[in-house]
Formats: structure tokens, C-alpha cells, sequence
């Protein structure tokens, strides 16, 4: 039956080989052959899928993520591509040591998150995350839980999520090493799109605290000089003109290079005059 299944692969049958991979898997005479099987499934669905997608029979959403217009209603997930996610599982569960599972686990998430079916992914992500913390697949997957909620402009989740990853780590040497670069900027820039928002909101003490905050924590951040900038005027719209002179001050001295810095010098006096 496995060679009759290579057959059919071979010849580009791959659905009807994928079935009997599957009944190889499946089978409870012999276990000979199963971790191939198992894997034989997984590239003849895979195979089967970009037969469909080639010939515009099936389109897989694309995965989300800030940018990426909504809704995000849960969809409906064809039956061939379930049974693709199913191949993932079996494998995983037939060889969870295996080299290639924990790609698997992170695939078969991926399928969940294309379809919106945001808590069935993130499940499967973290899982990937718990087991696997240390290989550079829990990059991938923890990249996937901030995307879902960046396209879903969850701020206060991507903040969670970010702080999370950065204590966990995750990958290794130099993905591992750029991973955390990233995900100090991303907290970061929630951080000033939330003070941006108290901001827009005229919630002006809020917001330069915020900001100021942003600065002291971030001094290198790309956001710095315009987050002090924001402050400042913050300050100025609440009358604490003193406040306002000190913040352009940092940024005439701290960012002497940045495009706020010239008007700085004017507001500094233009601040003392108030």
C-alpha cells in the first residue's frame, strides 16, 4: 500500500496519494512505515494545494497583519485544507521528536490564522513557543501572535505580547539576537501610538508623560526626538510652560541632528516668554 501511494505521488495524483499515505499512518498491523507515511502525507496534501492554487481552484487568505484591511470574521476552512492541518497533527503526534515538527506545529497554526480563527492559532503558536523556545520556529510563531493582534489594532495585547517574548527569548544566535531588537521597537512604538492617542484625545497630561516616558526608557528609539517634541506641546496646551522649555531643551541638545531641533531653539524662548 506505500508503494502504490509512492506510485500515485509520482504521478502527480497527489490527493488520492495523500489517502493512502494516510491509511499506511493510520494502520494499526505494522508501524514500519509510519513516520513516512505520516510525512508522505504532508507533501502529497502540500502538493495537492498548490496544484489548486496554480490552477486558481484555491486562493489561501494571507496571513494578518497591521495594514492588512478587515474584517476578521472567522472563515470557513476548505476540507482539503483541514485535512492538510490534520496531516501536520498526525505527524507531530507520531514523531513529536522529530526535526521537521516543530515547523509542522507551527504550520498547522498558520492554517488556523490565514481562516481568522485567532484563539485556535494562538493556541497552537504558544504551544510552539513552550516546546520549541529555543529553535528559531518560535520566531515565526511568536511573530504570528503580534501580527494577529497588530491587524486587529489590539494595542494593549501587542504590548503584552512583546513584553512576553522578550522574557521568554526565543530562537537562536542571530535571528535570536535581531528578534529581540524587533521586539524592543515594536513595544516601543505601541508605547507612542498610545500617547499619540491621549494626544488626539487632548488627554495632554497623559500623553507627555507618556512620551517623556517613552524617551527615558528609549533614548535611541527612532521615535524619541518627535515623542519629546509631542510632549512639549502637550505641556504648552496645559500652560506648564516650563515643562514645555525644559522638553525642547533635550531635544536642542540630546538630538541636535533631528528635524524638530531648529524650531526647538525657537520654542525654548518662545516658552520662557509665556
Amino acid at each position: 500500500r506505500f508503494n502504490f501511494a509512492e506510485s500515485l505521488y509520482y504521478s502527480e495524483q497527489y490527493e488520492k496519494a495523500a489517502q493512502q499515505y494516510g491509511e499506511v499512518r493510520d494502520s494499526n498491523i505494522d508501524n514500519r512505515l509510519q513516520e513516512d507515511a505520516a510525512q508522505g502525507a504532508v507533501l502529497a496534501y502540500e502538493a495537492h494545494l498548490a496544484q489548486l492554487e496554480q490552477k486558481g481552484e484555491l486562493t489561501m487568505p494571507a496571513m494578518p497583519k497591521a495594514g492588512v484591511p478587515g474584517p476578521f470574521d472567522p472563515q470557513d476552512i476548505p476540507e482539503i485544507v483541514l485535512a492538510l492541518q490534520g496531516a501536520y497533527d498526525h505527524f507531530v503526534g507520531i514523531v513529536p521528536d522529530s526535526e521537521q515538527s516543530p515547523t509542522m506545529m507551527y504550520l498547522a497554526g498558520e492554517i488556523a490564522q490565514r481562516y481568522y480563527h485567532f484563539e485556535e492559532a494562538e493556541r497552537r503558536f504558544v504551544q510552539v513557543l513552550d516546546e520549541h523556545c529555543d529553535e528559531n520556529v518560535a520566531i515565526n510563531a511568536g511573530t504570528a501572535i503580534l501580527d494577529s493582534y497588530s491587524a486587529r489594532e489590539d494595542l494593549e495585547n501587542v504590548k503584552v505580547w512583546s513584553e512576553q517574548l522578550a522574557e521568554r527569548g526565543g530562537g537562536e544566535g542571530d535571528e535570536a539576537t535581531k528578534f529581540a531588537g524587533e521586539l524592543k521597537a515594536l513595544g516601543n512604538a505601541v508605547r507612542f501610538k498610545e500617547a499619540t492617542l491621549l494626544y488626539e484625545a487632548e488627554e495632554f497630561e497623559a500623553a507627555a508623560d507618556r512620551f517623556v516616558a517613552l524617551v527615558d526608557q528609549a533614548p535611541d528609539d527612532p521615535n524619541a526626538d518627535r515623542a519629546l517634541n509631542n510632549a512639549a506641546a502637550c505641556y504648552e496646551n496645559i500652560g506648564r510652560f516650563s515643562s514645555a522649555s525644559h522638553t525642547y531643551r533635550r531635544i536642542y541638545t540630546d538630538y541636535p541632528d533631528s528635524e524638530f531641533a531648529d524650531d526647538a531653539l525657537f520654542q525654548i524662548a518662545d516658552s520662557y516668554y509665556n
